[in-house]
């Protein structure tokens, strides 16, 4: 599990992390048996689309919430990280 990686931009606010689309691809390729994976919008949710490397494909839909301050919308790591669990 992906518990130890870090990624330097991450943001963390009441102690939830939050990533932006770019930063949710790189953790997740990097913390779980992923091949690839990419973002993009699906009405008012993200839409995350991953490759497995059992061959695999799999989507998840997250909540995108904005951040006071952010230019980009960001992603509750949490929420990624029980979604992904689901579906790995």
């Amino acid at each position: 599990m992906g518990a130890a990686f870090f990624v330097p931009m991450v943001k963390h606010i009441e102690n939830i992390y939050y990533l932006n689309r770019e930063e949710v691809v790189e953790y997740l390729t990097a913390a779980y048996p992923i091949l690839w994976c990419f973002t993009r919008w699906s009405g008012d949710a993200i839409s995350v689309n991953i490759a497995l490397k059992s061959g695999t494909k799999k989507s998840i839909k997250v909540t995108p919430y904005k951040i006071k301050g952010e230019k980009h919308i960001q992603i509750s790591k949490q929420e990624l990280d029980k979604e992904i669990l689901l579906v790995t």
